[in-house]
């Protein structure tokens, strides 16, 4: 299929969304050819391979600009949906255009722009796409959603803000309430601050309801615990690695303890290796220097 000798055509790399949780944007090679769209993990001019898929405007497509975002677009048929990243403006400008003359030929595609944006079909998808819906977790209770929200990303301007009890949920991001330190609200936009230095902001209706979330935002919520399943990573199978959470010997030399006869203190591996001095003493002892196995065997017998 690639075949630069065409009149419309047009190649370069584009992130893909998409991985093993379908939320990842990944690099790819997108080769535009006459009225096909196709991708392929490396550049075919280099090494050469068939296309990963391929999508033909000849049947009903529809190409969305998503002009909240500088880089984003999305190309979706009834079969496939591309949303797609280009490395800034300029390229994602290039990429619409001459998408849109491909789609110029079929009188069956659709160009969606600004003025469609933000409508919501009975299915809950905007723009030819499913919204990020929100799914709670075993337990976790929602206590506030704002609509009319206007996030940083996907959630746009009609999106919701969701507050539980574990998170802040924008539809483009997931905030843990455990993970923030600090809100703020300005005029009607509310400011979330994080403990590792990131700031989330997001626009609502009016100063009510900032006010309303910044109450909720700083109330106590009480933690909830689930179920922890170790998903593996494109069918691998799961291989248990030991945990060690910490080197008793190694935690005690960093106090001071050395094996040195002048230290007052020494480190014991082998008197209750197996518990059998007390089932409630740690297998790895500190102890004085001075003490013999009588005196420990004895103040065991206190336990």
């Amino acid at each position: 299929m690639f075949d630069p000798d065409t009149k419309n055509f047009l190649d370069g790399w584009l992130e893909k969304k998409g991985g093993w949780d379908g939320q990842q944007f990944q690099p790819r090679f997108f080769v535009l050819k006459d009225s096909r769209l196709c991708y392929y993990r490396n550049d075919p001019k280099i090494k050469s391979e068939n296309p990963r898929d391929v999508m033909d405007f000849k049947g009903s497509a529809t190409l969305d600009s998503l002009p909240y975002s500088a880089t984003q677009f999305a190309v979706i048929s009834p079969k496939q949906k591309y949303i797609l990243r280009a490395k800034n403006q300029e390229d994602k400008k290039m990429w619409v255009t001459r998408i849109t003359q491909s789609m110029a030929t079929s009188p069956q595609c659709r160009l969606r722009s600004l003025s469609s944006y933000g409508r919501t079909s009975s299915g809950g998808s905007v723009l030819g796409f499913e919204r990020p819906r929100f799914h709670p977790l075993p337990g976790e209770v929602k206590v506030l959603e704002l609509f009319g929200a206007q996030t940083q990303g996907a959630g746009g301007p009609n999106g919701s803000l969701i507050i539980t009890n574990f998170q802040v949920f924008t539809g483009d991001a997931s905030i843990p309430i455990a993970s923030i330190y600090s809100v703020s609200g300005t005029s009607n936009r509310l400011i979330l601050y994080t403990k590792n230095g990131q700031t989330y902001s997001c626009g609502l209706r009016d100063e009510v309801d900032v006010e309303v979330a910044c109450r909720r935002l700083r109330d106590v919520f009480l933690p909830f615990a689930y179920t922890y399943f170790a998903t593996p990573l494109r069918g691998l199978p799961i291989r248990p690695t030991p945990l060690y959470r910490y080197d008793p010997v190694a935690v005690f030399g960093a106090m001071g303890v050395v094996d040195d006869p002048s230290c007052p203190w020494k480190v014991d591996t082998e008197i209750n290796r197996d518990y059998a001095l007390c089932r409630s003493y740690p297998s790895v002892l500190c102890i004085p220097r001075a003490a013999d196995t009588a005196t420990l065997q004895g103040a065991a017998a206190f336990r």
